[in-house]
């Protein structure tokens, strides 16, 4: 792993610096530092604990190794690959990169667009209550969203509008001064479109928001110290596990049954967000699995999974037969009374659907497309600091890195899109200042 942090290092020191110091020094909320970090939280810290049998995907997705030493080391050997060309992509990106077109916020007709993208936001979510069957309803689908609001992914992929309302907004008040009325109006409205967001029980989304912003802040106004970043993301992540354990016990349950009181509480406490980390960095154990059952059971899809996802939006009521995403052949391959019973999926990674398509030379190839498109676009951020455009495009994008990395290529991306394309509809080409 000395690898991972000494290569580039001439290129780390010139291109990861914050203007507001007189010493260069990281960025640590760029696309590298972030994807290896991720890569040591969901490949290696789990290792050990998954070689015995001991972390929370053995016992809540049971699976029977042939070899599972040689299999572990394989599967960390090509997150190996996966990272190194990562970085070779991330190089490639940066050689050259254009000026652009600088899109800015528009003063005169941000008002009267934020209004007309937000109603239709507002508009959608009570369009989504009526065809659910009531407030009570959506409230107990956040509990099973695979269920209760199967064919309403298109609908509520329209309620992200409402985020980016707040996303443009945010830009606008850190690029001026603005009163202290306005900022209010900011906070609340923010504070609204979170709490109507959170009701598609999708932890991703209001991640993704809130990371963006951090993105912004870090951008615009000063670099955010790694201390800091550590103390956010640890406090993010237990207001996460908090909501999910309202939306997932509270709200079905009436009580909440995974922390315990009096003596046990803190205890139990300590071994649900244990379990909660180590079930959401999996992805060793993820690619584990398929490197193992791939061929058999699970046969190589040669790119079928990225084709289900170009119609992940189109309801089954319209194509009965449309075919089932990477989440969703993986779970019925090997937990196929998890996705048959229970309507559960587990998300292979982008790198283990490389995996599933194409084997490792799929998930090698990934990882090198990957870096480069990150390293792409943090090169045209670099290179067109004053288009607010870019900074949006940016921001979300890094927001996005964690969820591309656990998840599926398909959703991720429509989620990314959702929210970044209505904020072009908020800015508008500058008059001056702008370059070819």
């Amino acid at each position: 792993m000395s690898i991972l942090f000494s290569f580039d290092n001439s290129f780390e020191r010139n291109f990861f610096k914050a203007e507001n110091s007189s010493k260069n020094r990281i960025d640590w909320l760029s696309p590298k530092p972030i994807f290896i970090a991720i890569v040591l939280l969901g490949v290696l810290m789990p290792a050990s604990s998954f070689m015995n049998y001991d972390d929370a995907f053995s016992r809540v997705w049971p699976f029977d190794f042939y070899n599972k030493n040689q299999t572990v080391f394989k599967a960390l050997s090509i997150y190996a690959g996966v990272t190194l060309m990562f970085l070779f992509g991330y190089r490639l990106a940066i050689s050259k990169v254009a000026q652009v077109n600088v899109v800015k916020i528009n003063d005169e007709m941000f008002i009267s667009r934020s209004v007309a993208i937000a109603s239709i936001g507002f508009g959608t979510f009570f369009i989504i209550v009526y065809m659910i069957g009531g407030f009570s309803e959506i409230l107990t689908g956040a509990s099973d969203r695979t269920r209760a609001f199967a064919g309403l992914q298109g609908l509520f992929l329209v309620l992200n509008v409402l985020i980016s309302v707040s996303v443009v907004w945010y830009i606008r008040i850190l690029n001026q001064r603005r009163s202290f009325s306005e900022k209010t109006m900011f906070v609340i409205y923010t504070s609204i479109s979170l709490g109507i967001i959170a009701l598609q029980g999708q932890k991703s989304t209001l991640f993704i928001m809130i990371a963006a912003m951090a993105v912004i802040y870090n951008c615009k106004l000063k670099k955010i110290q790694l201390q800091t970043i550590v103390v956010g993301v640890i406090s993010l992540f237990v207001l996460l596990m908090a909501y999910h354990i309202y939306k997932q016990e509270y709200l079905v349950l009436g009580r909440v049954v995974s922390i315990s009181g009096g003596s046990q509480f803190w205890s139990s406490v300590y071994d649900f967000l244990n379990s909660q980390i180590f079930g959401n960095f999996m992805q060793l154990q993820t690619m584990s699995v398929l490197i193992e059952g791939t061929p058999l059971p699970l046969s190589y899809q040669y790119g079928y999974t990225y084709w289900a996802g170009l119609l992940l939006l189109v309801p089954r009521s319209i194509f009965p037969d449309k075919p089932l995403p990477s989440t969703g052949i993986f779970t019925e391959a090997f937990w196929p009374e998890a996705w048959q019973e229970l309507g559960t999926t587990l998300p292979p990674g982008l790198f283990g659907e490389a995996y599933m398509n194409f084997g490792v030379a799929g998930a090698i190839l990934c990882g090198l497309v990957f870096g480069y498109v990150m390293g792409r676009v943090h090169a045209n951020y670099e290179q067109n600091k004053n288009s607010d455009m870019v900074l949006v495009y940016y921001a979300i994008l890094v927001a996005s890195i964690l969820h591309f990395f656990r998840g599926e290529l398909a959703s991720v991306t429509y989620l990314f899109l959702s929210i970044a394309l209505p904020c072009r509809l908020l800015m508008s080409n500058a008059k001056i200042g702008t370059r070819p």
